[in-house]
């Protein structure tokens, strides 16, 4: 299995986006998936999560919720401009 931190780009009622590298992918969810990841998402929206790119299906039972401001090596670009709240403008 090959998985991958993906970032969500955009959520939906019956699915999300995905964001690995330069790929977007629409993986479905199933009701109870869906209702956790949107609880997450009240409180940042910039949430990583684990992803299988071979089978394109989020890893839900080790579901494990990262944000991209405290991955150390998506850390130190001087390139990108940071809001108050720590948002990229």
């Amino acid at each position: 299995m090959s998985f991958q931190l993906a970032l969500v780009k955009e959520m939906g009622d019956t699915d999300v986006v995905l964001a690995v590298g330069n790929q977007e992918f629409i993986v479905p969810l199933k009701p109870e998936e869906a209702k956790g990841l949107h609880q997450v998402l009240l409180n940042r929206d910039d949430v990583l999560v684990p992803f299988n790119v071979e089978d394109n299906r989020l890893e839900i039972e080790s579901m494990e919720y990262y944000f991209e401001s405290n991955v150390e090596e998506l850390q130190g670009n001087d390139e990108v401009e940071l809001d108050d709240e720590g948002k990229v403008l």
